[in-house]
């Protein structure tokens, strides 16, 4: 075997090392904040204080028959230190990570957007929930995208019909009367008035009987 060039490192854990192992995360705080995250770190370091000064790792590096190979070795209580900062770090982001809140329209808006919803044709001749969130979109995209974790879409919709079925609709049906009246009167038969005004002849009739 020809083995040339034997290098040997040897590490030696200070407050250096230590401090290099610390997270970004907990540099943020101050020795006066008196938070959980910082008082655990100092509660680590204070664990892992006997070990000052005291070898943690060594490197072998050798060249063998042209190749260079390498060795390392850690102390169990540095590769302990080490599964215990990564808890540490874990535990900063658990608790720093703050859940963004879900955004919501306000009642204003809801109401204002279903106001303007219910006045679209396509929105009161949708025959349910998911039909009238198609036109919700189409005419709405921005909206949706902006809220679409939202249930407060969904309050657009159930708004936007009783708005239809209370304010929209009565005025609608009373529009038709008496555009069926007038075409009535100007001598256009039930068939001819359904086509023009697209709707059934017993829509016709009913106005009709309603004179």
């Amino acid at each position: 075997m020809n083995v040339g060039f034997v290098v040997l490192q040897v590490y030696v854990f200070d407050e250096s090392v230590l401090e290099g192992l610390c997270p970004d995360e907990a540099n943020s705080f101050s020795d006066d904040d008196g938070t959980s995250e910082q008082k655990s770190w100092a509660e680590l370091s204070e664990k892992y204080e006997p070990f000052l000064q005291q070898s943690f790792a060594y490197e072998i590096h050798f060249i063998k028959d042209g190749i260079c190979f390498s060795m390392r070795e850690e102390a169990g209580w540095y590769k302990s230190l080490e599964r215990d900062v990564l808890d540490y770090a874990q535990q900063i982001e658990e608790n720093t990570t703050e859940e963004t809140p879900t955004p919501e329209l306000s009642d204003k808006e809801v109401q204002e957007i279903a106001m303007k919803l219910a006045e679209i044709p396509e929105f009161y001749r949708a025959s349910n929930q998911s039909s009238r969130m198609y036109v919700f979109k189409k005419h709405f995209m921005d909206v949706v995208e902006q809220y679409s974790e939202s249930q407060s879409l969904w309050e657009v919709i159930t708004r936007a019909k009783q708005i239809f079925d209370f304010e929209v609709k009565p005025r609608v049906e009373n529009e038709i009367d008496q555009q069926i009246q007038t075409l009535f009167a100007d001598g256009l038969t039930q068939e001819k008035i359904a086509k023009q005004l697209n709707i059934t002849p017993a829509r016709v009739r009913k106005a009709a009987a309603g004179k």
